[in-house]
């Protein structure tokens, strides 16, 4: 065979091999995964849930807070349950086209995040993941990001008692006074002598106390009253709804109540019951 022979079916060879190549490679181009939506959890300054309960969410310095139903600081993890939908990626995507079908035309909830609204329709027998429609696609995701948006808005309660940015400086108690000035505390009336150690945790059982439950509640007429005052030059109202078998405290200014345990009480109520306790 002439040389020429072997140089044109060399060549030939290579160019089926190079085709079957091309023609096999998967194609780089096409997504395995479509994300649901471009913004960032930062981008977000407001939220909205019109189904199946109406709740709206601010952001102000860095913080949320409930503005409907009712007025309260909101809890940041519950907060961060909706946002995660927006890293949220799927791999199905198909035209929004016919919304019934995925009982979207009637979604079980409804979330807008700043301007970005994320809708939940049925969940799919086969994969066990939800219908998602936004932004004119549908989308199969796990159902947790509909969960988060199917809670009664007093999920959204923060249970802290006092903001992250509310520092106890002074307590006006039923039966006790404390006041911290040049940051020594001091106690009246004082049937024993209490240390700065023992008075700082007092302060700071206040600081952190943490609720077993929140909820939206009005004061009851005659319910003594406790005064925290803060180092910002401001303070904060409590009303004393209960004291047992569990203690409840209502915030004046945000008429939320917050559920503590009889022996949490005695720690928030007392400080020389909690500097007993302490030191057993």
């Amino acid at each position: 065979m002439k040389p020429r022979i072997w140089l044109n079916l060399a060549l030939l060879l290579a160019v089926v091999g190079l085709a079957s190549l091309l023609y096999f490679k998967p194609q780089s181009n096409a997504p395995s995964e479509y994300r649901l939506s471009t913004l960032q959890a930062s981008d977000i300054q407001s939220i909205t849930i019109d189904k199946p309960a109406g709740l709206n969410l601010e952001k102000r310095d860095h913080s949320w807070f409930i503005t409907r139903p009712f007025v309260a600081r909101a809890d940041t993890f519950q907060v961060e349950r909706l946002l995660e939908i927006l890293s949220a990626t799927s791999k199905q995507r198909f035209p929004a086209n016919d919304l019934k079908r995925f009982d979207l035309d009637q979604p079980q909830a409804r979330l807008t995040l700043g301007k970005h609204a994320f809708s939940f329709g049925a969940l799919n027998p086969l994969t066990a993941e939800q219908y998602v429609a936004t932004a004119d696609n549908v989308y199969l995701v796990s159902p947790r990001y509909g969960a988060a948006a199917a809670v009664p808005p007093d999920n959204f309660l923060n249970h802290l008692l006092l903001a992250n940015n509310e520092m106890p400086t002074g307590f006006d108690l039923p039966g006790y006074k404390l006041a911290r000035v040049n940051g020594a505390w001091s106690v009246s009336p004082a049937p024993a002598e209490l240390s700065q150690d023992q008075l700082n945790r007092f302060a700071d059982d206040w600081r952190h106390a943490y609720s077993s439950a929140s909820e939206p509640a009005n004061p009851a007429p005659g319910a003594e009253q406790i005064r925290i005052m803060l180092d910002n030059g401001g303070s904060v109202l409590l009303h004393v709804l209960q004291k047992r078998p569990q203690l409840i405290l209502l915030r004046d200014d945000e008429m939320i109540a917050y559920h503590f345990p009889g022996d949490v009480a005695k720690r928030l109520l007392d400080p020389f019951a909690a500097a007993s306790k302490a030191q057993k």
